[in-house]
Order: structure tokens, then sequence, then C-alpha cells
């Protein structure tokens, strides 16, 4: 009893760092920070492209790294099997924050709105695209997705299979809506820098890496149906306006 009670506290912890990890990602994009959390800003351009860069490279390697065949398999001697879920959580939450609280900002502009209607709409759909990715979350495998239904089916004694894919709501039009509203996301902002810029690029180009690679895995796990959805649903963008009537 203690054991499960231990799993269970272990699971919500984590997925109370991995929440706040995602908030803290959503305000540094809003760039509601309190400046004492971000690193200054450096005069030489050069000196901040390359430490942002190589903290992008450190993010990458454990978000791609630890979800690899080879490491679950060596992690597998250490981390019990129902916790492997949640335990890649909390370091994906710990090295976003990282990358986050350790990003110097790149000097220069590439476009600042200075009418306070323009920047009210854009500010709304900032919002907007994270309340919808929050909200597409919920509707897609929240529990799984977080590691907290594997360690419920441990406690519970039941067997774990991962959910069937979607066909509703958001996922009628693209396969991967989450990964859609963190594209759109990164990009809506009124005051586009050239650190916001190259923040946002280098997480586009990797949100659409982690797409292809997520399609992959399931083509390998649901087989002949998902291949049929990828020929029938998008990426991540639908494609009806461009769709041709038969």
């Amino acid at each position: 009893m203690l054991i499960k009670a231990a799993l269970i506290f272990f699971a919500l912890a984590c997925h109370l760092v991995t929440l706040a990890s995602t908030a803290l990602f959503i305000l540094f994009l809003h760039g509601s920070l309190p400046s004492t959390w971000l690193q200054r800003p450096t005069e030489s351009r050069l000196e901040a492209i390359i430490i942002d860069l190589g903290l992008v490279v450190l993010w990458s390697l454990q978000h791609t790294g630890m979800a690899s065949a080879a490491f679950k398999q060596w992690s597998g001697r250490f981390v019990p099997l129902p916790l492997e879920r949640t335990v890649y959580c909390l370091f994906t939450a710990i090295a976003i924050s990282v990358l986050i609280l350790g990003w110097i900002p790149i000097p220069g502009s590439v476009y600042n709105m200075e009418s306070r209607t323009a920047r009210g709409l854009v500010d709304i759909g900032f919002w907007t695209i994270w309340s919808l990715f929050f909200v597409t979350l919920v509707l897609d495998r929240y529990l799984e997705f977080f590691g907290i239904k594997q360690v419920y089916c441990e406690v519970r004694g039941r067997p774990f299979s991962m959910s069937s894919f979607k066909t509703k709501h958001f996922h009628r039009f693209v396969r991967h809506p989450t990964l859609t509203f963190i594209i759109l996301g990164v990009w809506v902002t009124p005051e586009m820098s050239l650190s916001h810029l190259s923040f946002a690029a280098l997480m586009t180009i990797y949100t659409v890496l982690g797409a292809l690679s997520v399609d992959k895995k399931f083509v390998r796990y649901y087989g002949l149906p998902y291949v049929r959805r990828q020929q029938e649903v998008p990426l991540l963008f639908p494609d009806f306006p461009f769709r041709r009537k038969n």
C-alpha cells in the first residue's frame, strides 16, 4: 500500500512540475516573466546566438534522447516501466526551464506593433491559441500523455495499453493538433525581436521533426489504420482550403 501511495505521489508531483514548466514557457513567449528571472542581454550578437543554440541543443538531446528505444532499454534497469513517461515529462520540464531561464536575448528587432488595438488583438489570439492547446490535451490522451494513467493502471493492477488514435474534434483536421497550436503559439507576438524570432524558428523546426517522429511511432504501433489516416488527414496544418472537390 505504501509503495502504491508513493507511486501516486511521485506521479502527481512530477505532473505539477510539468505544468509549472509549461506555464513558464507560455509566459516567456508572452514576455510576462519578471526580468530578474532572465539573463541580461549581451552586446555581442554572436555570443548570444552561440549560447542560445547550445541551450536548444541540450534540450533537444534530452527530449529526443530519452524518447529513444535505446535509452528506454537502458533506463528500464533503474526506472519502473509505469514511471517511464512520468520521469520523461519531469526531465523535459527541467530541460525546458533551463532553456528559458538561461536564454540570452539577442539584440535587434524585426517589428513592434504600436497600435493598442493591434496589440490587443494579437494578445487575444495568443491566449486563445494556448487555451486551445490545453483543450486539445484534455480531449486527447491527457492522463496518458503525462504518465498518470500508466501509474494508475499499475496501482489498480490493470494492464496498460496506448489509447486508440483520435479521429474527432481537432483531429479531424490535423493528426497532431497540440503540436499545431505550439507552432502557432510561438509566432504570435506584437513584438518580434531577433531573440523571439530565433526561438520561434528553432522551436518550429524541432516541433515539425517531432511530429514526423511521432507519426513513425504510431505507424509501428497502430499499423495500417494509421497509414490510412496519414493519407486522409494532414500532419500539422489543414488542407481543406486547397482541397479539390471531386
